[in-house]
Parts: structure tokens; C-alpha cells; sequence
């Protein structure tokens, strides 16, 4: 981690202090606002390790999508924090990675079955929609969703977007269904020639079993939020991504977020909880 600071006056700082204050360590290091480096030196980071074919593909997809899409948001949406935008276009580009993740050649793994691989164009579009929805279209309030959910469906009409999401709900109500393509770990003759499809979160809700020994603060009624968050951290935390959870008090972050660390990740991922409150400022 490099933390860097910015030099202010030292009004204010009495004599004692000022040896301390002045004291700064610079690392050998060009530091630029990233209003001045633009978007394309983190789209362009984000392609490597993918073959040629994929790579332009998804330059084309950025193209057309990621600085409209940030204009839209800087216009229209009202922030829940407000964000910048190259960390808007990083978080793209790490869900993105996630996606990709298991079919960049890794030494010492066995190569994609060539079935699956030839269904990979099949999956780039909607995994780029996809991450664009929950990285640039995911910072808004509820009213500002369905702003970007209009938005959105009429771009990608405009770009003849070839899996369209269904007509009802919003974006957001939905997940990508890739036919089994993903799943690597599946023999190759056992492969579905699915249909790869958006569909609605509820389809991947688990039965909730509730017992008269249940206690009542462990019992979670899926909701569309609850699973999509759930989702989400899965997918960034079993890529080793980085997850900041916010939002409207009440709304079973901690709840959802202890229920993932705690009962649904591998055995190789240890929790340690660090809790912090108003008084902590």
C-alpha cells in the first residue's frame, strides 16, 4: 500500500512540532490526477492476459459503454458516496476479471476444454453488461437505478446488444445464467449446450428450513438483495477482490455479510471481525 500525503501550510503547528511535520518520505514516483490520465490507461491494464480477439472486443465494449455511461452517471444519478471515475471503471474491470479469471492460461492447470472456449464469445457481452451494471450503475439510490435501468436498455439497444435483458424489472433484477460455460471443473462430454439467458436472482434462491430450534437472529428470508449481495462478494472475494459494503442502516448488510464469512466460504478463508461504531470517528 502507498500512502501519500499532501503538504499544507504549517499554520497553526507549534515549534516542536514542525521537525515532525515536516518530515516526508518520497518514494521515486509521478503521480497525475485522474482527470488527467482519462479512462483508457485503466481499460487498457484490464485486457492483458486475454487473446487478441477477446481484447479488441472488449475495447470496442468500453468504447461504446463506459464514458457514456459515467457521463450518464455524473448527470443523472445521485450518489450513495460519491465516487470517481477511475474507481468506478477499476471496479468494471475487476468484476470483469472475475469472469475471465478461469480461462486465462494458468501454469501448471489443465487449458479449457476447446467446447467451452468456442462458446466464450457467447459470454462477453453480457459479462461486460453485467459488470457495468454493478460497478458504474451500482452507486446510486433507488431512485437512481431506475434512471440507469432506462438508460442502459436503451443503449444497449442502440448498440444492438444481442442478449437484451427481459422487458420487466430493472437491470439489477437480474443475473447471467451461462449455460455451464464457466464451470471448468465439469468434464468436457458432460457439457449442457444450454442457452445462455439473464434471469431473475429468485430462481437461485435456497430453501430457508426453519426449525423450532432456530434462533431468530440466524434466520435470513432471501430477497433479491440478500442474494445478489451474496453473489457478488462470493464472486470478489474468491478472486481475492477487494469488497466495500454501504448503504441505508437496516438494510442486513452486517447481517448478509456475517451469514457469507462465516457459513458459506471455503475452509481456507478465516473471518476475524473488527467492530466499529459512531463513537469510533
Amino acid at each position: 500500500m502507498t500512502m501519500m500525503f499532501e503538504v499544507g501550510p504549517g499554520r497553526g503547528v507549534t515549534d516542536p512540532q514542525c521537525p515532525a511535520s515536516g518530515m516526508v518520505y518520497l518514494e521515486p514516483m509521478v503521480y497525475l490526477e485522474p482527470s488527467i490520465l482519462g479512462l483508457p490507461p485503466f481499460t487498457s491494464a484490464g485486457s492483458t492476459g486475454l487473446d487478441s480477439l477477446s481484447s479488441r472486443f472488449l475495447q470496442e465494449l468500453g468504447q461504446s459503454f463506459l464514458q457514456d455511461s459515467i457521463t450518464f452517471v455524473r448527470s443523472s444519478v445521485k450518489e450513495v458516496i460519491t465516487s470517481m471515475d477511475s474507481n468506478l471503471t477499476c471496479s468494471l474491470l475487476k468484476l470483469l476479471d472475475c469472469f475471465f479469471k478461469p480461462f486465462v492460461p494458468q501454469e501448471g492447470t489443465r487449458p479449457p476444454p476447446k467446447k467451452k472456449l468456442s462458446r466464450l464469445s457467447e459470454l462477453i457481452e453480457p459479462w461486460f453488461v453485467f459488470s457495468l451494471v454493478w460497478s458504474v450503475g451500482a452507486t446510486g439510490d433507488a431512485a437512481s437505478w431506475l434512471k440507469f435501468s432506462v438508460w442502459l436498455r436503451d443503449k444497449m439497444a442502440e448498440e444492438k446488444i444481442k442478449l437484451c435483458f427481459p422487458k420487466e424489472g430493472l437491470v439489477y433484477d437480474y443475473r447471467l445464467d451461462d449455460a455451464g460455460i464457466s464451470n471448468l471443473s465439469e468434464e468436457e462430454e458432460e457439457d449442457r449446450d444450454g442457452k445462455v439467458q439473464w434471469v431473475s436472482w429468485m430462481e437461485s434462491a435456497r430453501q430457508v428450513v426453519i426449525t423450532p430450534d432456530t434462533s431468530y437472529s440466524d434466520i435470513i428470508v432471501p430477497t433479491p438483495d440478500t442474494i445478489r449481495m451474496s453473489f457478488l462478494m462470493d464472486m470478489l472475494l474468491s478472486n481475492k477482490k477487494p469488497v466495500l459494503c454501504i448503504g441505508p442502516t437496516g438494510t442486513g448488510k452486517t447481517l448478509t455479510i456475517s451469514d457469507k464469512l462465516l457459513k458459506n466460504m471455503p475452509a481456507e478463508y478465516i473471518t476475524h471481525f473488527l467492530m466499529f461504531s459512531a463513537a469510533h470517528q
